[in-house]
């Protein structure tokens, strides 16, 4: 399940459940309800939203734009970590797909700062290694 702000940082966690309950504990944990709208899919544990944040659903199969208000942020991110697996991983196991999710989050929240990246990355390899 993720969430990313428009033009802003993402938030993804693997769900072993996809249920309204779990999807409303991480609305409730990273969005500001009073004053956001949440933009989904047509998935219907999310046909409950509605009850604690203003709520515009896109059903595809009708549009993929409702006055200009879309899902695309969303699932562009999704399409970059399906690409990252299929180019670079080819396969990834269930255990290990919460640390792949990661590293997609922190590479697409840091995508505008590459100096950034680039010496927090080689700070990190000339740290000793603790096993």
């Amino acid at each position: 399940m993720g969430i990313v702000e428009r033009d802003g940082n993402v938030v993804a966690e693997v769900m072993q459940n996809l249920t309204y309950a779990n999807l409303k504990e991480m609305v409730q944990k990273y969005v500001d309800e009073d004053n956001s709208v949440l933009i989904t899919d047509n998935y219907k544990g999310y046909n409950s939203m509605k009850k604690i944040i203003g709520h515009i659903v896109i059903d595809h199969k009708e549009m993929y734009s409702y006055k200009g208000l879309n899902s695309n942020s969303i699932e562009s991110f999704w399409a970059i970590i399906e690409r990252g697996i299929m180019g670079q991983y080819h396969s990834v196991s269930p255990h290990k797909l919460p640390n792949y999710v990661a590293e997609f989050v922190y590479r697409y929240n840091n995508r505008r700062d590459t100096e950034f990246m680039f010496h927090e990355l080689v700070f990190k390899l000339l740290q000793p290694i603790t096993l």
